[in-house]
């Protein structure tokens, strides 16, 4: 749903039940990230950070360019290949979003996630090198 409202498309609400076509590749591929990164952090919290950060855009790739599972956690990987530190940054960033929103009696929360959603879409799409769609820029007055 995200990935096409931020390419500028809006998607009907009965239109998010008809996506069963990805079902079982995601749920597989969520299992299987969960697992690894699992072990990641049961090795220490750094490498469950690192696999995490590696593979975080392996949904996307799977519903945005239908690819299978390891094929998309390849192009994951190669994606965020020297560009971890900054995501990682990205990510704190994006919690700080969501505790000032939980901070504000919780109701802010219902803000905040949608909003971390859409940047997250924005980031994997400006690593995917997938065309951003154009906003108009504010004219000046003289």
């Amino acid at each position: 749903m995200m990935l096409d409202y931020q390419s500028g498309n809006k998607l009907p609400f009965p239109e998010l039940f008809t996506q069963f076509k990805y079902y079982w590749r995601v749920l597989l591929a969520t299992l299987l990230l969960g697992l690894i990164v699992g072990v990641g952090f049961i090795f220490l919290i750094v490498p469950g950070i690192y696999l995490a950060l590696k593979y975080q855009f392996t949904i996307y790739l799977i519903i945005d360019k239908n690819l299978g599972i390891m094929e998309a956690m390849n192009e994951s990987s190669k994606m965020t290949d020297g560009v971890k530190m900054s995501l990682f940054m990205f990510g704190l960033m994006l919690i700080g979003v969501m505790l000032l929103g939980v901070i504000c009696l919780g109701v802010g929360a219902f803000v905040a996630m949608p909003v971390a959603w859409l940047a997250t879409v924005v980031v994997y799409r400006r690593l995917a090198g997938a065309p951003q769609p154009v906003t108009p820029t504010p004219v000046q007055a003289q």
